[in-house]
């Protein structure tokens, strides 16, 4: 029996002797015996007898590794006494000739690994005899128990399969305990004989390898990384290999931690972006330590990139005008260009659209996967005004008679010509008309003042000369209550003038061809003179006519005016004295519906003596009255003398 229980059980048939003698007994199902394995064997009574009962024991110890005890029901003790460590005394008898078939299962073999390795199984091999007609096959089991369970299989696992001599065991590594089991087949004349059995294995530290996750930028470096370790603790002095997306990129030595770090590895050829196992790691293993590997996630950052301007905007640009720009990115990616601002762009070449505000240049490149936008880059332009000129003439001299000229001013923009005249009385502008009003000279300007996109023109001045004659005004004083006056041509030529082409001022070849009556009278030219009648000859209001004046081209209207004057004293009071001043008060009768300015004086002698007392309305009727006021007591002389003189002027 073992431990696990009993294997086989036999009957001892026996006689009452006081002799000893040998038993000789047989199994009905023989047990099979495991190599190396410790069996015990049970002595019991099957009834209850009387005597004494005993079994032969050796002499002295002889079975090393066997030990007799003796037992009740209930417990077993060692014997005592002189024979306290001797053996049963028995046989073994195996049966003759050979059986068709058996199985040898080996006892547990302990790789025993140290703590932190792992057991590594190296190869099973045999030395055998194999007759003809037999076989012997080989199978293993492992297990990190030594009672098991252990199931045997052949190569790669399969209870179906078996092993060669010289076959790897390495299906088993990590396992502490390995049994193999040979199974015999043969005849009843041969079997096979199985010589000796070797089973090889190593006891290696177990490895781990963590590999960091690396970092780097498109285009860029990173620095791979990983531990390796055993039992917790770093392993130095070992060669990692690294991969980036599979491809090697070299290797690097582990410090006294275990760690392993390649500098500065290219990421070229990698794409921005994530790779959860990007990052691989290995290590070979050696005869102490186990290979292992890892990896980790890789992440590629997209790039920076900057743009460089080769060819710059200028800092300033005049409106129309055009310049081009041109860029490159530390990317290589083209670069775009747009504009905001008083400019437009078609692509590289920008144009100015105003002459005023400023026109900024943008420079973008907005990158891809692989690089991110980079920063953009502005320029400013500062709008220039376009000059611009004019061109204009005009010529020296025009008759009045032309009465307008079509003013021919252009200018280079395009823009609207604007005219001044510098002698409005001579002529005037309407748009681009010069109306000749009368003879004379004026300087026209020609003028272009710009706009948003153009600087103002110089103005350009062209004088001409507006031949004809020139009527003065006259006026002709008549007395109140007359007929008829004559007026001497002459004397109505004698302050007109005409204007040459050369601009000078001439009095000679100017006539009046005719008179034109005006309201409240009646004019007419006969021979050298003008015949004025009033229609009212009490008529105090002024009256006038025309007369046109000619040079022989053109004409002029001038203006004569007829005044009728009237001042008479209808009444004089006493001067008076108040003690400041002297009063006097003087009623008139003038024209109705004017104004008179009167002066006194008491002396006709000297002619300086006049002095004003202002104006003074002659109202509807001409009747007004005046006061006049001094300092100091002048009533003597005053009721003495005063004469009054008036000038008379309209309402």
């Amino acid at each position: 029996m073992t431990a696990g229980g009993l294997l086989a059980s036999s009957t001892i048939p026996t006689t009452s002797s006081a002799s000893s003698s040998t038993f000789t007994f047989n199994y009905s199902s023989p047990a099979t015996l495991t190599a190396g394995t410790q069996y015990g064997i049970v002595i019991r009574l099957t009834a209850t007898r009387t005597g004494t009962q005993a079994w032969l024991s050796s002499s002295g110890d002889v079975m090393a590794g066997g030990r007799r005890v003796t037992c009740s029901t209930s417990a077993c003790s060692n014997p005592t006494g002189s024979n306290s460590n001797s053996d049963l005394v028995f046989k073994a008898y195996m049966k003759t000739g050979f059986v068709a078939s058996g199985d040898f299962v080996s006892s547990a073999k302990d790789a025993n690994p140290a703590a932190g390795s792992a057991s590594t199984w190296g190869t099973l091999s045999w030395n055998a005899t194999v007759p003809g007609g037999t076989t012997l096959k080989f199978q293993a089991a492992a297990s990190n128990n030594p009672a098991g369970v252990f199931s045997f299989v052949g190569p790669n696992g399969p209870a179906s399969t078996f092993f060669t001599s010289g076959a790897s065991l390495s299906q088993f590594n990590g396992f502490r305990y390995l049994k193999y089991k040979a199974l015999f087949t043969g005849t009843s004349a041969a079997s096979p004989t199985l010589n000796d059995v070797t089973v090889c294995y190593a006891d290696i530290a177990s490895t781990s390898l963590a590999v960091s996750a690396a970092t780097g930028t498109y285009g860029g470096t990173t620095d791979p990384s990983a531990t390796l370790t055993t039992g917790g603790s770093g392993v130095s002095g070992k060669s990692v290999t690294f991969t980036l997306n599979g491809n090697s990129v070299g290797s690097a030595m582990t410090n006294g931690s275990g760690v392993a770090t390649l500098s500065n590895v290219s990421l070229s050829g990698i794409n921005a972006g994530s790779y959860p196992s990007g990052v691989g790691a290995s290590f070979a293993g050696d005869a102490t330590y186990t290979a292992s590997n890892g990896t980790n996630s890789l992440t590629v950052d997209p790039a920076n990139q900057t743009i460089s301007v080769g060819t710059h905007a200028p800092a300033s640009a005049t409106h129309n005008t055009s310049f081009t720009v041109a860029a490159t990115s530390s990317s290589e990616l083209a670069v775009s260009y747009s504009s905001s601002g008083v400019c437009t762009n078609n692509g590289a070449v920008f144009t100015m659209t105003s002459g005023t505000g400023t026109c900024t240049v943008k420079y973008d490149q907005h990158g891809n996967s692989n690089y991110n936008a980079a920063p953009q880059v502005t320029e400013s332009v500062t709008a220039s005004k376009a000059g611009q000129t004019i061109t204009f003439t005009l010529q020296a001299s025009e008759p009045k008679a032309t009465a307008s000229i079509a003013l021919n001013g252009t200018a280079s923009s395009g823009l609207t010509v604007q005219y001044t005249s510098s002698a409005t009385t001579v002529a005037t502008i309407s748009g681009s008309t010069l109306n000749l009003l009368r003879a004379g000279s004026t300087t026209v300007t020609a003028s272009q003042p710009g706009d948003n996109n153009h600087e103002a023109a110089t103005p350009v001045d062209q004088t001409i000369v507006v031949t004809g004659p020139i009527a003065a005004s006259d006026a002709i004083i008549r007395q109140a209550n007359t007929g008829s006056i004559n007026i001497p041509v002459a004397a109505l030529l004698g302050n007109d003038t005409r204007i040459a082409a050369d601009g000078s001022t001439q009095s000679d070849n100017l006539v009046i061809t005719g008179v034109t009556s005006g309201i409240g009278n009646t004019v007419t030219l006969s021979n050298d003179f003008v015949t004025y009648a009033p229609n009212d000859p009490a008529a105090s209001d002024p009256l006038s006519f025309t007369y046109t004046v000619s040079d022989g081209t053109s004409t002029d209207i001038g203006t004569v005016t007829v005044v009728t004057i009237k001042l008479d004293i209808v009444q004089k009071s006493d001067a008076t004295y108040d003690g400041n001043q002297t009063s006097i008060t003087v009623a008139f009768n003038g024209v109705p519906n004017q104004t008179y300015t009167i002066q006194y004086t008491t002396t006709l002698v000297e002619p300086n003596s006049w002095i004003s007392i202002g104006q003074w309305p002659t109202g509807s009727t001409g009747l007004f009255a005046v006061t006049v006021t001094a300092a100091g007591d002048h009533t003597a002389e005053w009721n003495a003398a005063m004469f009054f003189r008036a000038a008379q002027s309209g309402p």
